[in-house]
Formats: C-alpha cells, sequence, structure tokens
C-alpha cells in the first residue's frame, strides 16, 4: 500500500518533549489546527519543482526530516513499540541506542517511498481529545484514490505531536497501525533471540541501507 510507505517514510526524526504535567500548563491549538498544516507542508516539498530529481535528493531529505522533528514524538513511538518490560530494563543509553537505530531503519527503509508523494489533499473529518491524549481523523484524497489516515497525538511541552499512524484503505480493508505492526515484529524476535538478537538485526539492517544510500 503507498500510503504505507509514505507515513512510515514520515515517522522517522524526533525527540521527546517534556512530561505531561509541564505541558498542561500551557496552552496549545487543537490537534488539527497543529496537524493539518504540518502534512501539508510535508506535501509541499514532494511537489516543489526545485527540490525534484536525484541531485537535489540531500536537500529534499533535510527539508522532510526538518519538518519531521517539529511534529513526531519518536523517543516515544520507540518506548511503545518495545515491550513494555525491554523498555523498561533497558539503561539510558540503551535507550538511546535503540532509538538512534529504529530512527535510522525508518529514514533509510522509507525516505525512497516517499517520491511520488504530493499531488493529494488532506482532508480533516474529525478529532477528539482530552487533556494529554487525541485521535486525529483524516483522508488523503487525489484523483483516483482516498484513503483513511488516523493520527494518535500525545501533549508535550511542545505542542501536539504525533506517536502512531493507523491506516486504511478502502473501507474494506483492514486498518494498519503502524505503531502495533512494529511492536508484534520486534515483540516475536525478542521471544526467539532475545533482545539482543533484535538489536543485532537492526544494527545489521541499518548497515546494509547505508551501504545502498
Amino acid at each position: 500500500m503507498r500510503i504505507l510507505y509514505f507515513f512510515m517514510g514520515l515517522l522517522i526524526f524526533c525527540t521527546v518533549g517534556a512530561p505531561d504535567v509541564i505541558a498542561q500548563k500551557k496552552q496549545y491549538p487543537e490537534p488539527k489546527e497543529q496537524l493539518l498544516p504540518f502534512v501539508d507542508r510535508v506535501l509541499e516539498v514532494l511537489v516543489d519543482k526545485e527540490l525534484q530529481g536525484a541531485e537535489k535528493k540531500i536537500e529534499r531529505r533535510q527539508k522532510i526530516m526538518d519538518l519531521a522533528q517539529e511534529r513526531f514524538d519518536f523517543v516515544e513511538f520507540s518506548r511503545l513499540v518495545l515491550p513494555d518490560d525491554q523498555w523498561k530494563a533497558l539503561s539510558g543509553g540503551e535507550r538511546d541506542h535503540f532509538v538512534s537505530l529504529f530512527k535510522k531503519l525508518l529514514e533509510f527503509a522509507y525516505i525512497n517511498k516517499l517520491e511520488g508523494y504530493g499531488d493529494q489533499k488532506v482532508v480533516f473529518v474529525k478529532q477528539r481529545f482530552n487533556k494529554t491524549r487525541a485521535v486525529v481523523h483524516t483522508k488523503l484524497i487525489d484523483e483516483k484514490s482516498e484513503e483513511q489516515v488516523i493520527y494518535l497525538m500525545i501533549l508535550r511541552d511542545n505542542g501536539w505531536m504525533i506517536f502512531d499512524i493507523v491506516l486504511q484503505g478502502t473501507k474494506d480493508e483492514k486498518k494498519v497501525s503502524i505503531l502495533k505492526n512494529y511492536r508484534a515484529q520486534f515483540k516475536e524476535i525478542i521471544a526467539n533471540e532475545q533482545y539482543s538478537g533484535l538489536l543485532k538485526q537492526l544494527e545489521e539492517r541499518v548497515a546494509d541501507l547505508e551501504k545502498k544510500s
């Protein structure tokens, strides 16, 4: 599914914000008001005529990375993608290493999948949120298709941040949570090869992708 790779490609370059209790002391726009302009800006980069072509690949990638920093909580994503007990068992340095590897995995595995996107229009459908959590429903529409895209967000000190995206093409297609998809894969690997086995696979995969980039 093209749209799956598109949004997985976006899930790559962010850092954790301040604790929820701090975030609650500030006033922020509603989740949709921070989300929709962000997605539009990413799509604009992809169709920017001055950023087209292989020779502009690095510059184009950097612009998308800069935008993603603003709206993705990648550390939260990394925490939730591992089994709870495994994340708790990691030291601060081990967590940093995992986040770094997972970040690079998504970057190298999916950044090239972004090519060819940009002619879509993002349409807001609905949202629901409380003090620290939000679910925003949107549609990604072009002349030929309509994709449902649901964003799960958390309120941090720097605003509403994405920590999972749920995708659904047609009404008959099964919903796909990017977070749950990776969590299931990693849980199975850890069960069979322990955490060290998962770490080794991630390191090897990232090294291979770096050689091909």
